[in-house]
């Protein structure tokens, strides 16, 4: 600071010598005013400044200005005897520059310091802007490149550090994002790779019988009745493959189905509830397996659905072809109809064996079996409830399974209710 004030002080002086200068030119071509003028023109051109010559008493005489630029200046005032009765008031205006400034030792520091402190910190943002985003979205890229359904784990290619993932702006969110799509990914390709193994299995089984019962019959001479028995065991497996095949379509459909719009009409709950409890009931007593019906739903208030009415008939034909497969010696199976808030809860229970408490959430996914062996004896694809789960979940509801009081297995499914229809 005290260089600065040196400095300006330097700058002061050099503008009391330009006014005594000046002042000194006028007195010497007193009287004559045309010489002045003259003399004060080119200064002013030359030195970008302003000259202003009064009396006493504030008259101006003479000004000239023929500076090129105006801007912050400073102001000096001079006097000068120019005749034995006569005394001018010399007005200097002098700009303070840029140009001006660089002449200023302090100045000329103060500049190069802060060319240092700007080049530093536009490097400092560089580096920062390179390793918090630059490098980042590098990574990013370079992920979306090079991601396959074999390269999705923590053990692909693509690894972002951690910090990344921990932090809470757009980047941090998007990098999230990304890791829950690889996740996604490889669930999925995992899921696909289970899927064609467990159809392979459980083709592999039928065909296996039915190649050696067909190397029975044409490698040696069987009885009538031998015949007829592999015919019909051959027979069985056949069906068993083609039960496979259609589970596996019926799901793919579902699942194709599911994200389409559908054709959905609405009914009215009670007589949908109604007409599949009498479709079952005449089917299921000549099986010799009573149906039973609790519908919940009051006497209030009509109640109606927006639904795809033959889908839904499909979750009941499943869930009715699920509980048969395991119903106990007492055959039977009930259907519950209630209404919670906006949604209608329909319920199908048997008196079968259930399952364990911990596979509740777990039988809705594809190819569930509790047990693989008792499955394919008693046939099935293990995509019955996964195809429920779709169609109901389409329809903006939920489906879940619960161990009934007397025991035997129950499975849930809601759906909305429509609101704000008139009766």
């Amino acid at each position: 600071m005290k260089n600065l004030g040196h400095d300006f002080d330097v700058f002061k002086d050099h503008l009391y010598q330009v006014n005594e200068e000046v002042t000194a030119k006028i007195k010497d071509y007193y009287p004559d005013l045309s010489k002045i003028r003259t003399y004060l023109d080119g200064f002013s051109a030359g030195n970008n400044t302003k000259i202003t010559i009064s009396d006493v008493e504030g008259n101006t005489i003479l000004s000239v200005d023929r500076r090129k630029s105006y801007g912050l200046s400073l102001e000096l005032k001079g006097f000068t005897v120019v005749g034995r009765n006569n005394i001018y008031v010399v007005e200097v205006v002098y700009p303070f520059s840029i140009e001006n400034l660089g002449e200023l030792n302090s100045f000329t520091k103060i500049r190069d310091v802060a060319l240092v402190c700007l080049v530093l910190l536009v490097t400092l943002l560089i580096i920062y802007l390179h390793f918090s985003l630059v490098r980042p979205l590098t990574m990013l890229n370079r992920g979306l490149e090079t991601i396959n359904y074999r390269n999705t784990g923590a053990n692909g290619d693509f690894a972002m550090p951690l910090k990344t993932y921990k932090r809470n702006d757009e980047l941090g969110d998007l990098t999230r994002k990304f890791r829950e799509m690889q996740q996604r990914l490889e669930s999925s390709y995992r899921q696909q790779t289970e899927m064609i193994a467990s159809i392979s299995h459980d083709l592999k089984t039928p065909l296996t019988s039915i190649l050696g019962f067909l190397e029975r019959l044409l490698g040696r001479k069987a009885s009538e009745e031998r015949r007829k028995e592999y015919c019909r065991i051959i027979y069985q497996k056949a069906q068993d493959i083609n039960e496979l095949v259609t589970g596996f379509n019926d799901f793919v459909t579902s699942d194709l189905e599911g994200s389409a719009a559908g054709n959905k009409d609405i009914v009215d709950l009670r007589e949908f509830f109604d007409s599949v409890y009498n479709e079952y009931f005449t089917e299921l007593k000549g099986k010799g397996i009573e149906l039973y019906r609790y519908d919940e739903t009051g006497d209030g208030e009509e109640l109606f659905l927006e639904m795809d009415i033959q889908r839904i008939r499909r979750v009941f034909a499943n869930l009715v072809g699920n509980s048969l497969k395991y119903a106990d010696k007492s055959g039977k199976i009930v259907f519950r109809c209630s209404v919670r808030q906006n949604y209608t809860i329909f319920s199908v229970e048997d008196g079968g064996p259930g399952v364990p408490p911990e596979d509740l959430t777990v039988i809705f996914d594809k190819f569930y079996r509790v047990d693989k062996s008792r499955s394919r004896q008693k046939g099935g694809s293990g995509l019955g409830l996964a195809i429920c789960k779709n169609i109901v979940e389409s329809h903006g509801g939920n489906i879940w399974a619960y161990l009934p009081p007397k025991g035997g297995l129950g499975v849930s499914f809601s759906l909305p209710l429509v609101t704000g229809r008139n009766s």
